[in-house]
């Protein structure tokens, strides 16, 4: 049995994700409580279903099939936190799931800890609206400043750890290891693990440009 999902992600394996991750924000998408912009979203639990003799679209043979629900074996669980530009989407860290996140174009990934408890948080940086941009880095700073949330922060920014900036994905496993990962499209929703990237030395904060 392995440690959890993400050892699974190792490269050259062919893995259907149908239906895709739910990027949809949360209703209400903010909490009166919660710092600035910062949008918890909890209970997303997928399952890498790993029946053999699995196709997936084009009949392309896979090793596994990401899907919706907590599945039998809970060593094949993640947590999904989706990136919703103009927000600081954030999930708990409870080392007993991983937690994956995406789709990365730049955005720096984060723990904290607020009301006594540790999260990993997704700074929703926007391509297409510096205004967005500007914001969320802004409510990191506000946030870290006026002490709503706390340290220990551990921060990275997954397109610096695979080559060309390619990544398509960032983690953190159940033993609170950061990752990178990135993906080929073999056909429709099969995609094959190109890099997966251990980061060992994670920044102390996120370093914004």
């Amino acid at each position: 049995m392995p440690a959890d999902l993400i050892t699974e992600l190792h490269h050259g394996r062919k893995i259907s994700i149908f239906p895709f991750f739910d990027q949809m924000p949360p209703a209400p998408r903010y909490q009166p409580n919660d710092p600035p912009l910062f949008s918890q979203v909890e209970g997303r639990i997928y399952h890498l279903d790993m029946t053999a003799g699995q196709i997936g679209h084009g009949n392309t043979p896979v090793a596994g099939t990401i899907r919706p629900g907590a599945g039998p074996n809970p060593a094949l669980r993640v947590k999904w936190l989706p990136y919703v530009a103009g927000s600081i989407t954030y999930t708990s860290v409870n080392n007993t799931i991983p937690i994956l996140t995406g789709r990365m174009t730049g955005c720096w990934l984060a723990t904290f800890q607020l009301r006594g408890q540790t999260f990993l948080a997704h700074v929703g940086t926007d391509d297409v609206s510096p205004a967005n941009t500007e914001a969320v880095k802004s409510a990191w700073k506000i946030s870290v400043h006026s002490g709503m949330i706390a340290p220990p922060f551990k921060a990275f920014n997954p397109i610096d750890h695979i080559a060309n900036g390619a990544a398509d994905f960032g983690a953190i496993n159940a033993s609170g290891q950061f990752h990178a990962i990135s993906f080929d499209i073999a056909s429709g929703t099969v995609y094959v693990v190109k890099q997966v990237r251990h980061v060992t030395s994670p920044d102390a904060a996120p370093n914004f440009k």
